[in-house]
């Protein structure tokens, strides 16, 4: 064994046993095994960097949604939609989660005026909606027309039959640099089952 190498033992039940030439540790196994080896990854400099803390960040699996607002205009209401991968859960009691949003966003200017918005889980046949509404405001408007959402009961933000969602209103808004921490409070929501949920990782959209 070389040194920096670790040689981990994994029985059929889970239980394992390890060897570590750099702490020469040693668990026992509780049962039979079959030993495996692990190459300890190579650790690369510390930076501090913008560019080296998104790549960081872009190594985080994350889940990808459509999130909606509106303003209201003489005409009634203006819809529009933006993909997000930051929605989090922020509380149960009440049930808060948050999205991020740029501060100097069209769609977060609407939501704070509305103080409504929705958001749709994408699924893994999503990719597609997740890229044509990643981009400008009017190429979003026109992707709306044809997507077929439907107002969610308390707020009328816009959201995606057969998909899971949540309709919020907004409880906070926390600017944090160039972005603003957008919390929402949860009045309606809606669980679907069934196919696999859409995730971004590393720069590109994947099947979880």
């Amino acid at each position: 064994m070389t040194t920096g190498e670790n040689i981990f033992t994994i029985s059929a039940e889970g239980a394992w046993t390890g060897h570590s030439a750099c702490a020469d540790r040693q668990f026992d196994a509780l049962c039979e095994c079959e030993s495996v080896t692990v190459q300890k990854p190579a650790a690369l400099p510390p930076t501090s960097g913008v560019a080296d803390v998104r790549d960081v960040m872009r190594s985080i699996v994350t889940g990808v949604c459509l999130a909606t607002t509106y303003r209201e205009t003489p005409e009634g209401l203006e819809h529009d939609a933006q993909t997000v991968n930051s929605l989090t859960e922020v509380s149960m009691s009440p049930p808060l989660v948050s999205i991020c949003l740029p501060r100097d966003s069209p769609f977060l200017q609407d939501l704070r005026s509305s103080l409504s918005w929705g958001i749709s889980i994408l699924d893994v046949c999503g990719d597609d909606i997740a890229v044509q509404f990643a981009q400008d405001r009017p190429a979003r408007a026109s992707a709306l027309a044809g997507l077929g959402l439907t107002p969610a009961p308390r707020t009328g933000a816009l959201v995606m039959p057969g998909r899971s969602w949540l309709e919020c209103e907004l409880f906070r808004c926390v600017d944090a640099g160039d972005h603003t921490v957008v919390i929402g409070e949860v009045l309606s929501a809606q669980l679907a089952v069934g196919r696999p949920p859409l995730i971004y990782l590393d720069g590109q959209f994947r099947v979880a």
